[in-house]
């Protein structure tokens, strides 16, 4: 009977974390001035960007991803700008048909000679798990690692990052002898993400330092 009721037990509890918690979390990012454009990266590009020293690999990278379609001039101009600011302009043009107001006019030039399918596929390659203005909601996978921006034309960019922490569920694996525990490590579910309501405050570019 007691291993009747053992074997039942497991069955019914194959990743603790995952049943009561899930394998993904809703998070809210609001912004202010209300106009602000905020783009949701995830994958290895929203670890690299949310994460300082890694900027460096994820530019290269994405500049492999456009070869043939760069001039020297062109790949010193997305050094100058920042890889950063490069891949919000990107998915700001590509969302909207237009460039960012304020972008130079070297940066919207590239943007139009990029060719549509290029542009996609970078959007696809760079991770992007939301896009809007003011405020966005959003479910993302637990056990990954977001970069979260804030644009604006006028003001300085602004990055945060959502990451995981130990989700406490995960302990109730001890009733199943620690068999649910792959299971969450799979799912992702054994961390927690936060914050789960993220603010953004960009700060205005004083006119005198503006290029």
């Amino acid at each position: 009977m007691n291993k009747i009721l053992v074997f039942l037990l497991v069955l019914a509890i194959p990743g603790c974390a995952t049943i009561f918690s899930g394998s993904s979390q809703r998070v809210t990012v609001t912004a202010t001035p209300s106009d602000t454009t905020i783009i949701v990266l995830g994958g290895a590009t929203g670890a690299a960007v949310a994460k300082i020293g890694k900027v460096a690999d994820l530019q290269q990278r994405l500049l492999g991803l456009l070869h043939g379609e760069l001039t020297a001039e062109d790949r010193e101009l997305i050094a100058a700008v920042g890889i950063e600011r490069f891949i919000t302009g990107l998915v700001v043009e590509v969302k909207t048909g237009q460039a960012p107001a304020g972008t130079t006019e070297e940066l919207a030039r590239l943007y139009e000679r990029i060719p549509r399918p290029i542009k996609d596929r970078l959007v696809r390659t760079i991770g992007l798990e939301a896009f809007g203005v003011g405020r966005v909601d959003v479910e993302l996978d637990r056990g990954e690692i977001y970069a979260v921006i804030g644009w604006r034309a006028g003001a300085d960019l602004e990055i945060k990052s959502i990451d995981g922490s130990f989700n406490w569920t995960t302990l109730w694996n001890v009733l199943n002898f620690g068999l649910g525990v792959p299971v969450d490590l799979y799912t992702g579910a054994w961390l927690k993400l936060k914050p789960t309501r993220l603010e953004l405050h960009l700060v205005p570019i004083p006119t005198s330092a503006r290029r």
